[in-house]
């Protein structure tokens, strides 16, 4: 692909990071950092795609780059993440079942 190709590719493509970021935003309620960091990561995911991508595979581009692009910001989430994903999920786990007492016995468990 030449160099222009690229480039154009890419700017043609823009639009689809910020439909992943917005997409990511609408389903947590929140992201767990700025929207500029994850249309930056989306970015690099989207370039990502476009020196990837395999036509001959059957999918289309937009689908490809879009689980690229939110593969990209993941990928940073979890880097900037401190805790393990294990941790994470164990507490959310915790949290699940302290809400299941509380409806239970009509009022918080103890610590």
């Amino acid at each position: 692909m030449l160099e222009t190709d690229r480039e154009q590719m890419i700017l043609r493509n823009l639009p689809l990071v910020a439909f992943v970021v917005g997409k990511m935003k609408d389903e947590s309620g929140s992201m767990s950092f700025d929207r500029e960091d994850a249309l930056a990561y989306g970015i690099e995911g989207l370039i990502q795609a476009v020196d990837n991508y395999d036509a001959s595979r059957g999918t289309t581009f937009a689908s490809y780059a879009i689980r690229r692009i939110r593969g990209s910001i993941l990928d940073a989430i979890r880097r900037m993440d401190l805790l393990p994903r294990s941790l994470r999920k164990s507490a959310r786990e915790v949290e699940r079942t302290n809400i299941a007492l509380a409806m239970t016995l009509g009022r918080w468990p103890p610590p």
